[in-house]
Order: C-alpha cells, then structure tokens, then sequence
C-alpha cells in the first residue's frame, strides 16, 4: 500500500507507474484521498488510458477508475477537447475494438447518471454509435 503512495511521491514515477500499480484500485475505492486527488488531477491521461485499443493493467485500471463516477474526474473529461476528438475517431473507425466502443459507451452511461448537464452538452457524436449497436455495451447504452 505505501508503494504505490511512495511512486505518487516520487517526481521520478510516471503516470504509467502509478495507475499499473496492483494495488492503486484498491486504494481508490477505499476513497484514500490522496490517490483521489492524484487522479482527479490527471483526468485527461484516464481518458487517453481508457479509450486506448490496449489491454494492459494501465488502460483497463484508467477505465475503472473513471467508471468510479468521481464528478471531479468526469467534468474535465467531457469538457476537454480531447474526449469529443477521441469519440469521434472511435465512432467513425471502422476497425475499431470491440472492448473500445464499450467502454466509450460506459464513459457515456456513466456520465449520464452522475453529471448529466455537462453529458447532454458533450455527446454530440452520439449518433455517430447508432451503426455500433451489435456491440452490447452500445446496444445498452441506447
């Protein structure tokens, strides 16, 4: 537990060591305020991290820790540039990965439930995913 506390501390450790931490899910969910922090204040490498085609303790732990549903993660994400640029070549790709459309689409629901307001405004692209709903998790979204 103190080491993945002690990689946030260290000027050395890159986001990568951090969130690929096995331990750091574990510590975000018990609300340890000081990964909370950390993270809500790298909200954009969670996004890349998340909607990214690989598979490895980095995406997969960026994806979760967005799906936690933290307002101060998600307001950032949806008002950045980055997120509508990232959908849209997800949407319009189509060689995209199964998993990467799923998990845009449960970026989508989850940002529906907790911050509503600034979802509506962000998802201009939404029918974009209509093509994508042979995917459950887009097919679950609508």
């Amino acid at each position: 537990m103190e080491n993945a506390i002690l990689k946030i501390n260290n000027p050395s450790s890159t986001f990568e060591d951090v969130v690929s931490d096995p331990i750091i899910i574990r510590l975000y969910r018990a609300q340890n305020s000081f990964i909370q922090k950390y993270f809500k204040s790298h909200s954009d490498d969670l996004l890349k991290y998340s909607l990214s085609s690989g598979n490895t303790a980095v995406e997969n732990n960026s994806f979760v820790i967005i799906m936690g549903g933290d307002p101060d993660i998600l307001k950032p994400i949806l008002k950045s540039d980055q997120f509508l640029n990232l959908a849209l070549d997800i949407v319009n790709n189509s060689n995209v990965e199964p998993f990467v459309l799923g998990r845009l689409s449960t970026i989508m629901l989850t940002s529906l439930i907790v911050v509503p307001e600034i979802a509506m405004e962000s998802f201009g692209f939404i029918y974009h995913l209509l093509p994508h709903c042979g995917n459950p998790s887009v097919l679950n979204f609508f």
